[in-house]
């Protein structure tokens, strides 16, 4: 009678958890090898479409990739990055490639790619006419005191206990005017901006300690404040921004208009025509904007009771 080897059941299960996990691994290693490959078709069609001048579809097709989370950091700063040339080079939106530069900063790119992606940020802060953004991008870039990112950043003032940061400083700045943006383009003019801020927080501060902010002239004016904001808002939104002026429209006004620009050339009055030309409109599409309003309103005007 020959002899028959018994096994336990606990060496049974063993085996077959064994055997479980020897086969996860084979289907993980396949689904993996899979995904990449999948990834590598899709990044060479999104390449295929940029070659082609297909910028648009070879962006979504980069998002796509981007999108699917399988990329390391490294791989995501590089197509990022990519993404951010087609825009500035290619596309010239400038406010899209500046997105796609941040984020690419964000994502600790290659050391080389570091003083590439401020340079071509600033760039784009150029085109887009925000000097002051530019600037500040430019000093960051060679600032060892500063790293971007710095919560708070350098201290530039100190009113009592309360810090002033350099980052709130240059918020400040950032929503002034354009024109009143490229006025704090030294150091002396933002050491005067700088004081002159202190200042109004100082009279601030002194006008919470007299109560001036329960007054009712003052919340009155605060309300009107609000409502001419308000009002601002929905006409850049609803009307300014749908004006599109360009040179040769520019210029059909500017002909049409001669002796309104003092016998000056086109050359000479050109951004004002074109400003005159934006302004007019601007009233045409407030009118219609209005009367839109008026009539889902049902708005009644009683001319006999003036």
């Amino acid at each position: 009678m020959k002899d028959s080897k018994t096994y336990s059941p606990i060496l049974w299960i063993l085996l077959l958890l064994i055997l479980a996990a020897q086969a996860f691994l084979i289907v993980r290693s396949l689904s993996r090898g899979e995904a990449e490959a999948d990834i590598d078709k899709m990044q060479e069609y999104a390449h295929a479409l940029a070659d082609n001048r297909l910028y648009s579809q070879a962006i979504a097709e980069y998002d796509r990739i981007l999108e699917t989370g399988k990329l390391s950091e490294k791989k995501s700063a590089n197509l990022n990055y990519l993404v951010g040339k087609i825009y500035m080079e290619r596309l010239s939106e400038y406010e899209n490639a500046a997105a796609r530069f941040l984020k690419v900063k964000l994502l600790k790119p290659e050391e080389h790619l570091e003083r590439e992606l401020s340079l071509k940020l600033v760039e784009c802060y150029e085109r887009l006419g925000r000097s002051f953004d530019a600037q500040r991008e430019l000093e960051r870039e060679t600032s060892t005191s500063e790293k971007p990112g710095t919560p708070g950043g350098k201290v530039v003032a100190r009113i009592g206990k309360r810090e002033v940061t350099l980052s709130e400083l240059e918020e400040e700045i950032s929503r002034l005017p354009d024109f009143a943006q490229k006025e704090t383009n030294t150091r002396e003019r933002r050491l005067e901006f700088l004081k002159q801020y202190v200042g109004a927080e100082l009279l601030y501060d002194s006008a919470l300690r007299k109560g001036y902010d329960k007054d009712p002239e003052v919340l009155k004016g605060l309300e009107d404040v609000k409502k001419q904001l308000l009002v601002q808002k929905i006409f850049q939104e609803e009307v300014y921004s749908k004006i599109e002026v360009s040179d040769s429209d520019a210029e059909l006004y500017y002909r049409a208009h001669e002796d309104e620009f003092e016998d000056k050339s086109f050359g000479e009055v050109k951004e004002l025509a074109r400003l005159k030309l934006q302004q007019e409109r601007s009233q045409e599409e407030f009118d219609k904007l209005i009367a839109r309003l008026m009539k889902a309103e049902k708005v009644e005007i009683f001319e006999d009771q003036l």
